[in-house]
């Protein structure tokens, strides 16, 4: 299934899983408070959650871990109390499939505790970003040649340097939109940053 978002299409696949109550209260929250369907805010929490670019080489998902012959898996020990199931991004169920190969544990697992886990950025973080964001759509080619440092953003890259290692898309779209280069690309970016530090 493809959908449509903010002119992109995405290709979608179904994801059921069984999480506890707190869990669906926080993700009914969080995709409350972003104004996002619930989908979109769990293949976002997922795709910015999820870190490991060890997943894929040469941008193609490793497919010992995304289609493996065995492998063993560790279920939850209590039943979820929620049933979920929908359709997020392709992207997102794909390293959420690899990581479930590559950490043993079940999907429902993983989901439950990235989504507890999960922190949402402050309202400062999100007014910068949004600024940014406004600042780039305006006059993309002057802003970049006044405040980026060159070594910060490859050329042709689709993601922008706002402080701290955040970098957003310099289209504005959000993490649940990413394709699978966007998503490399991004967590390529934050390592990039993080081993500068």
């Amino acid at each position: 299934m493809t959908k449509q978002t903010k002119d992109k299409k995405i290709s979608r696949k179904v994801l059921n899983v069984s999480i506890s109550k707190e869990a669906h209260e926080k993700l009914h929250a969080l995709s409350e408070a972003e104004g996002v369907m619930k989908w979109q805010m769990l293949s976002r929490i997922i795709i910015q959650s999820i870190r490991n670019k060890h997943y894929k080489v040469d941008n193609l998902w490793v497919g010992e871990l995304l289609n493996p012959v065995n492998r063993t898996i560790k279920y939850k020990g209590t039943k979820g109390r929620k049933q979920i199931s929908y359709q997020i991004s392709e992207a997102a169920w794909n390293k959420l499939e690899c990581h479930k190969t590559a950490s043993g544990l079940s999907k429902a697992r993983i989901i439950q505790s990235i989504i507890l886990n999960f922190k949402p950025t402050s309202q400062e973080q999100r007014a910068r970003f949004k600024k940014s964001r406004i600042r780039i759509q305006e006059d993309a080619e002057q802003w970049l040649a006044l405040y980026l440092i060159p070594e910060e953003i490859k050329p042709n890259s689709k993601f922008v340097h706002v402080g701290d290692g955040e970098y957003i898309h310099a289209t504005g779209i959000g993490a649940e939109a990413w394709n699978d280069e966007e998503i490399l690309e991004h967590e390529n970016l934050k390592d990039k940053y993080l081993l500068a530090r």
